[in-house]
């Protein structure tokens, strides 16, 4: 479908289908890549999902995580797209650990969460460090501890965090909730991307809101702007790159996902962040 094999793309199409048929993984991977870009056809996700999965069935540990991590952003298809994720991470596929883990956290599951998460975080993966920590604060601190500074030089976060358990708090910083957020999306380098996952009239709401749904991840929320539009955004994450943002998204509970959450840059939303401080 990228020139790779001769003719039109129905006719590559046709090859592809029939080595996949056949047995052939990688026809099947490049089918559902066709699909899910839109190369030779209109972009189908489903038939995307299929191909993928038929991949997945044949040994594929990548396509099992491309199925899995757009299953999981389906209705009614969690457990499916757990099941594809668990496959992939047992392929070695890191980022897949992090997702299923993440996923497994956020819906209360720590004690599954936990050893995917570890095998994230054991391969270097540093939000998946991060959020293993936040799980192991409680029952065992000197680990959190162990992996917040395995985390800290490619995540901010983790510094932070890691201070703050040393200096034997649970809550540093400002005490006014708005104030916090403000001074935690203010300490995220600029270049890391944030999830919003809620914005409105009502800071109250937002917060009841992460509190209640945000789980391992780390949430804010904080004036946005004083005119115009919403007031205040609630927030989830910080990550690296625009990849990790996205695979965590996909993991969000749906009481998260209801208002059409979307990946951010966060030094776009710093630069919002003086236009809506106090006069």
């Amino acid at each position: 479908m990228h020139g790779a094999l001769p003719g039109t793309a129905d006719t590559a199409r046709a090859t592809l289908g029939a080595l996949a048929a056949a047995g052939n993984a990688a026809a099947a991977a490049a089918l559902a890549e066709a699909d899910y870009l839109g190369l030779g056809a209109p972009a189908d996700q489903a038939s995307a999902i299929g191909w993928w999965s038929r991949a997945a069935a044949l040994g594929d540990a990548t396509a099992a995580y491309n199925a899995g991590l757009l299953l999981l952003r389906a209705a009614g298809e969690r457990e499916r797209a757990r099941a594809l994720l668990a496959q992939a991470a047992g392929g070695g596929d890191a980022l897949a650990a992090f997702v299923l883990g993440t996923d497994l956290a956020v819906h209360g599951d720590t004690r599954a969460a936990i050893p995917f998460l570890e095998q994230a975080a054991t391969r270097g993966y540093a939000p998946a460090q991060y959020n293993l920590a936040r799980l192991r604060e409680a029952d065992d601190p000197a680990a959190a501890a162990h992996w917040y500074r395995s985390a800290a030089p490619a995540f901010d976060p983790a510094g932070a965090a890691l201070a703050r358990l040393q200096a034997g708090t649970r809550h540093a910083g400002p005490t006014d909730p708005a104030d916090a957020g403000r001074a935690w999306l203010l300490a995220q380098p600029p270049s890391a991307y944030t999830i919003q996952v809620g914005a409105g009239p009502d800071p109250q709401a937002l917060a009841r809101l992460l509190e209640a749904h945000a789980g391992a991840l780390p949430s804010a929320w904080f004036a946005h702007r004083r005119e115009g539009g919403d007031p205040y955004v609630a927030v989830v994450g910080s990550f690296a790159d625009p990849a990790a943002a996205e695979a965590a998204l996909a993991a969000l509970p749906e009481a998260l996902t209801r208002h059409r959450p979307w990946v951010r840059r966060i030094g776009a939303l710093q630069a919002t962040l003086d236009a809506a401080a106090p006069p």
